[in-house]
């Protein structure tokens, strides 16, 4: 098993082809009848899974293709300032890493730094106050006036919601939509995408990548909740969520917030992608 400028060269060719692929397959509305979102979350560890591992394994089939990897290797050996092209390569990608590790540890810090603010000027609940919930997921709920949209501290295992009136459907559509993005433990899942934007900070298909699981990730959640639901009540639930995103307006904090949306979900977009698991008929103008 070793790594080579061929390894990564195809690496990131059969990563581009499957990220192309996982496009396709949560913006065709067809492919929800045969593709479930744990399913699309699994074809997303295998990108992951080659992307972190760009080697040749003792098993691989080498296909020669000198036509395009000789003169790629021939440009890679040329001489820049006393060094290979490959080697300054080399250089500017692991300065890069660094730079954006650097940058997302900020991002952390200010990530806390916010959660303290918050903490402070919150009144703490928990999910039980509002809702029938198991015993061991009865989470902590802060509701505070510095937020406009509920949302999920992931570290902390905290449901944020704004200080504003809710009916009791409502809170709890809303409350049961945040509880499964912690049950499902979606914030590994956004970390470990977080690591990947950080080593393939120049791949730009890898934030495309990020972006589509996010929204599977949003998917995975309706799901999972609606799951037992009748027809009425799923229509109940999505009018809740769109009609939440529909009285949203930015201020100064929530804007803050979003440079640090790598570590809890916020619910400030409704996708049509939401409504492709439902049932025909329950929206009908989709």
């Amino acid at each position: 098993m070793h790594i080579s400028t061929s390894s990564i060269f195809i690496t990131l060719l059969m990563a581009l082809g499957m990220i192309l692929l996982f496009y396709v397959l949560i913006q065709r509305k067809k492919t929800h009848l045969l593709f479930r979102t744990d399913l699309l979350i699994l074809l997303a560890m295998i990108i992951w899974g080659r992307l972190f591992l760009p080697v040749e394994f003792p098993f691989t089939i080498t296909i020669a293709f000198s036509a395009l990897m000789n003169p790629l290797q021939a440009l890679l050996n040329i001489v820049v300032f006393g060094h290979r092209f490959g080697e300054v390569i080399m250089i500017l990608w692991c300065v890069g890493m660094i730079a954006t590790a650097l940058h997302s540890l900020y991002m952390l810090k200010r990530m806390f730094d916010l959660q303290k603010i918050i903490q402070k000027k919150s009144e703490v609940f928990h999910i039980s106050d509002f809702m029938k919930v198991n015993p061991k997921n009865d989470y902590p709920v802060w509701k505070t006036d510095l937020i406009e949209v509920p949302m999920v501290l992931g570290w902390q295992k905290v449901i944020l919601l704004p200080n504003v009136s809710y009916s009791q459907k409502e809170i709890e559509h809303i409350l049961s939509h945040e509880l499964q993005h912690i049950l499902n433990h979606d914030i590994w899942i956004k970390q470990l995408m977080n690591l990947l934007t950080i080593v393939y900070w120049w791949f730009l298909p890898v934030y495309w990548l990020k972006n589509q699981v996010q929204i599977v990730l949003e998917m995975r959640v309706d799901e999972k909740v609606t799951r037992s639901m009748t027809q009425e009540k799923m229509l109940d639930y999505v009018s809740t969520l769109v009609e939440m995103n529909e009285k949203i307006t930015k201020n100064v904090l929530q804007k803050k917030l979003r440079f640090s949306s790598s570590f809890f979900f916020a619910e400030n977009r409704i996708s049509p992608l939401k409504f492709h698991h439902l049932p025909r008929g329950v929206i009908g103008c989709y």
